[in-house]
């Protein structure tokens, strides 16, 4: 009978969490990268800056994991089509536009949804482009 060895592609130069992508950061860049968000940084206190657009349109999301907060975005943060019950976790500086607009955030009585108004935004989060709601 012989031996069978196994090669499993292990980086022993890193920490074994980094590299197995176990704990928070792991699962943030999980998150990011299942959503196509490129070009990010996740910062000592697991908040994240991203240095592009960042668009999260049509995912049908009521809120953003608890996981996920975002601090700066250098592009545009266009989150448009998502039933967004909150603001929780969305990015304090958008150097670009910002768009939240959505049929899904239309109550069944016409109303906008109370969570997402243009004032809370603006208390919320620093706009330097264009607000669309």
């Amino acid at each position: 009978m012989g031996i069978v060895r196994e090669y499993l592609d292990f980086d022993m130069t890193g920490s074994p969490k980094e590299t197995m992508r176990l704990g928070m950061e792991a699962r943030i860049s999980q998150w990011l990268d299942m959503m196509d968000i490129k070009d990010y940084d996740i910062n000592e206190d697991l908040s994240i800056n991203v240095r592009n657009d960042v668009n999260i349109v049509g995912e049908q999301l009521e809120e953003l994991p608890e996981f996920i907060k975002f601090h700066k975005i250098w592009g545009g943060f266009y989150a448009g089509g998502n039933p967004w019950q909150t603001l929780r976790g969305f990015p304090d500086v958008v150097m670009g536009d910002l768009q939240i607009n959505s049929i899904a955030n239309i109550l069944e009585d016409g109303e906008v949804n109370p969570a997402i108004n243009i004032k809370m935004i603006k208390k919320l989060i620093t706009v330097y482009g264009e607000i669309f709601i």
